[in-house]
């Protein structure tokens, strides 16, 4: 679907170059500049429409391609705990979305070039957040009720490890968004502990 969406915006600006040339041409001739001027402006409209239709699957794909995938959470069966995921969730992909979920790097040059040095900051960065993410929801897929501490010292030591790769370059994960990944396991342990609770009580 991006991709087609995407094509289509690239053809209507063909269009819409092609018509504001032929108006460049058409100089004087009233009646035929003002119906070009309207189809010119229909077609701007159109490619508008499109671009906004779009951006949200440019944020989507943003997200996804950070290393943060929709799967079934373990919270999703319970209503009490996934308005505080969704919020949580919600605010992870805005960071993401933002650029805000790695920090540092401003100052970075690569071959005596800002230009290359902010490209190589945005690769490395998404590289980062990749193997973070990537740590973060294998912790909440095998994560078990008896198990919270050696999760969270496991997500705790993969922040760690991934800050030490982005040193040299000056990045590190942002501490909000670590927070909020600590916070989506911490929930998940401890509504797995209170279904293991009700277990026990309905076998008493």
């Amino acid at each position: 679907m991006f991709g087609r969406k995407q094509r289509r915006i690239d053809e209507l600006e063909k269009v819409a170059t092609g018509l504001q040339s032929m108006l460049a041409k058409l100089g004087g001739e009233r009646g035929e500049v003002a119906r070009e001027r309207a189809a010119l402006l229909h077609i701007r409209r159109q490619i508008d429409d499109a671009r906004e239709e779009l951006a949200p699957l440019e944020d989507s794909l943003k997200v996804q391609r950070s290393g943060v995938f929709r799967y079934h959470h373990p919270l999703s069966s319970s209503s009490e705990y996934q308005t505080h995921l969704d919020l949580a969730q919600r605010e992870m992909a805005e960071l993401i979305k933002e650029g805000a979920a790695v920090e540092g790097g401003s100052e970075c040059t690569f071959n005596g070039s800002v230009g290359q040095g902010g490209g190589l900051v945005e690769d490395w960065s998404m590289l980062m957040l990749r193997a973070y993410n990537a740590e973060a929801e294998n912790c909440l897929l095998m994560v078990r009720a008896s198990s919270g501490r050696v999760a969270l010292k496991r997500l705790e030591r993969a922040a760690d490890d991934v800050n030490r790769l982005g040193a040299r370059l000056g990045l590190k994960i942002s501490p909000r968004y670590s927070a909020l990944r600590t916070y989506e396991l911490e929930l998940t342990v401890d509504h797995l502990r209170k279904k293991l609770e009700e277990r026990k009580r309905r076998a008493a």
